[in-house]
């Protein structure tokens, strides 16, 4: 029979309680035949390799670890493939941006141990430009003066020496409160390998944190040079350790994504009112509730969207705007102008006619 021993620590004052349960059922604590303290990696290890199901509920106690949304690149709301021509800010898979033109970003399919997963490629076809991508982690107030480890699957077709990974902390206007450099001249090689790295935010609380459009920004970039970058599962968490990559439902995944980006119905009618005899006023359910006051652009610009009113019909190409809105609403109300010859106060319907609205809240 194995043997139980309490060592106790010798600069150490506490002491070390152990009470049973106010129960008259035995119980038994089972612990894994390796060294390691109660719950850590050895543990969880164990815990995930023996009962999956088990280990589900010790995460969903937990809450989620992952604070990265879209960190396994299910989700590409915008399309699955993007070149960029110019240099600035833009989204592809949902949550994620470029900045550097002639990089080429594509959804594929790769297999991982033995399960097809979904990727981001990003390819840059020139020396003239670095590449880059990057994602940004809404409030700065949670991040500040914590450790966090980011852990993630990565390859190149060619293989290069030179990958930067770096966290920013940022305010409203985009000025930087810490800088972290935390991973520099990362070799990545021709077949997936997980990466993790552990780094440290400066404790900012002296300042004013946690104003909406704050954040933590993650960036990975590669010098300049012609290369490519496929990446998944891209975890960050709280502490010191990498664990396993926390799966999300799609369903799941995409509502978390909607809050910074949605669209309607391509063809779909809104119900309103005329305000006046040129514009309407019409409400647009969400989804969910979007983060912030959104921009708003339609999938067709300059698409004819038709006033179905009580003697007629007309039709405005004018890019719909905000009216109201509401913090955690589930829709916001919108007005169209460009109309004419409308009721005041009247009930009209508004026809998208082939086109759809888009709502961009991101960071």
């Amino acid at each position: 029979m194995s043997k139980v021993k309490i060592t106790g620590n010798a600069s150490g004052t506490g002491v070390l309680t152990l009470e049973a349960p106010n129960t008259n059922t035995d119980r038994t604590i089972s612990l894994p035949d390796s060294t390691d303290t109660l719950v850590g990696q050895s543990t969880t290890n164990a815990l995930a390799a023996t009962d999956t199901a088990l280990t589900t509920r010790v995460n969903a106690v937990g809450g989620r670890k992952n604070l990265i949304i879209n960190g396994g690149f299910d989700v590409w709301q915008r399309g699955t493939s993007f070149t960029k021509t110019s240099a600035g800010t833009a989204y592809h898979a949902d949550r994620w941006s470029t900045y550097y033109n002639s990089n080429t970003i594509t959804k594929v399919q790769e297999i991982l141990g033995s399960t097809k997963q979904n990727c981001l490629k990003i390819s840059q076809s020139t020396t003239a430009n670095p590449f880059e991508i990057s994602l940004k982690l809404e409030d700065s107030s949670v991040y500040s003066g914590k450790t966090f480890t980011i852990s993630f699957y990565a390859k190149s077709s060619t293989g290069f020496s030179d990958l930067t990974i770096s966290a920013f902390l940022r305010n409203a206007s985009m000025t930087n409160l810490d800088s972290q450099y935390f991973a520099s001249n990362v070799t990545i090689g021709t077949s997936f390998t997980k990466y993790s790295y552990t780094f440290t935010m400066l404790d900012k609380s002296a300042l004013t944190l946690g104003e909406p459009g704050s954040h933590l920004g993650i960036t990975f970039q590669r010098a300049y040079g012609i290369a490519d970058f496929t990446i998944t599962q891209v975890q960050l968490e709280l502490g010191d350790q990498a664990t396993d990559f926390e799966h999300r439902s799609y369903g799941e995944e995409l509502a978390l994504c909607q809050r910074y980006y949605q669209f309607g119905s391509t063809s779909t009618t809104y119900a309103g009112f005329a305000n006046g005899a040129n514009q309407n006023y019409f409400a647009v359910s969400l989804t969910t509730p979007l983060r912030s006051s959104p921009t708003v652009t339609r999938s067709i610009s300059g698409a004819g969207w038709t006033s179905l009113k009580h003697n007629g019909s007309n039709i405005s190409t004018t890019t719909p705007a905000v009216v109201t809105y509401v913090a955690g609403a589930s829709n916001i109300a919108m007005k169209q102008t460009g109309h004419s010859g409308l009721s005041d106060m009247h009930v009209t319907n508004i026809y998208t006619a082939g086109s759809y609205i888009i709502f961009d809240a991101e960071l």
